[in-house]
């Protein structure tokens, strides 16, 4: 095996663990939330507390590139917003079209 190849090995072994992790406090700290106050409300409030200053970091990156790249923003949010179905955003910052390796940039963040 190519010595260039184990990194690629490691990482792939060490995502999938983290990604279930990632899910299990999301779901923990909210619950705990819902726990607590027995309101979904809160129990979402609670969770975007605790996320608060990742939800913070993650879009202050995202509209700083789109700033450094000379995209425009339609909008920029960092409070909660409720989606279809379960699902809560968190924070978003919306770009006007632009090509696809800005867009992609911004977006990897």
């Amino acid at each position: 095996m190519p010595e260039w190849m184990i990194p690629w090995i490691i990482v792939g072994l060490v995502i999938y663990p983290l990604i279930l992790i990632e899910r299990w406090i999301h779901r923990h700290v909210q619950g705990l939330g819902l726990l607590i106050s027995n309101d979904p409300q809160v129990a979402v409030l609670v969770y975007y507390i605790a996320m608060l200053p990742g939800v913070i970091l993650h879009e202050a990156s995202q509209w700083l590139l789109a700033q450094i790249l000379r995209v425009p923003i339609k909008n920029f949010q960092i409070w909660p917003d409720q989606q279809k179905g379960q699902t809560v955003r968190l924070g978003l910052v919306d770009i006007e079209d632009t090509d696809s390796v800005r867009a992609t940039l911004i977006g990897v963040i």
